[in-house]
Parts: C-alpha cells; sequence; structure tokens
C-alpha cells in the first residue's frame, strides 16, 4: 500500500524503544515535511495543511488529532517492562 505523503520510492522507518516501563515510537520517512510552523497545528482537528502538487486536500483532516488523543490516553499509564519487550519483539 502506497504511503499518503512519501513519494514513490520513499522509505518509512519506525523504531521502538523500551526503557524502565517506557515504550517509545519513533517515525521518520523520506516524505517533503513539515515546516516548524506548523508542527502544531497539524494535530487540530479538520487541520489540513496544502500539499505541493495537489489540488485541494485530501481526507477529514482528522487522523492526526485522533492519533494524538490515544496516545495521550495512555501516556502515563505504567506498563510491566517485561510485557513490552515480548509484545515490541514478537
Amino acid at each position: 500500500m502506497p504511503a499518503k505523503y512519501t513519494q514513490p520510492g520513499g522509505r518509512i522507518f519506525l523504531r521502538t524503544e523500551i526503557t524502565d516501563a517506557h515504550l517509545r515510537v519513533s517515525i521518520k520517512d523520506t516524505g517533503a515535511g513539515i515546516a516548524r510552523e506548523h508542527r502544531e497545528e497539524i494535530f487540530d482537528m479538520f487541520k489540513q495543511l496544502p500539499q505541493a502538487g495537489e489540488s485541494g486536500n485530501q481526507g477529514l483532516g482528522i487522523g492526526l488529532s485522533i492519533s494524538r488523543q490515544l496516545v495521550s490516553l495512555h501516556v502515563t499509564k505504567p506498563i510491566d517492562a517485561d510485557i513490552l519487550r515480548r509484545i515490541v519483539t514478537a
């Protein structure tokens, strides 16, 4: 399945790191990127930034907002590090 904002032939990197009872997930890609001044507003519900080479916006602009909300629900809950290791390495 092609990525929405990474050109064909581009790469998406997913990294997980476990320290104590915390799981850190990092995502990096070779796409065009997001200008620094837009990095907070992209999490606003229904917010869409214009994309170079596109006529009009695609989608509803809710994906990043919902993702941030889901992460915030779990961000302070301690998780057993052994369980995390089993999940991540499975």
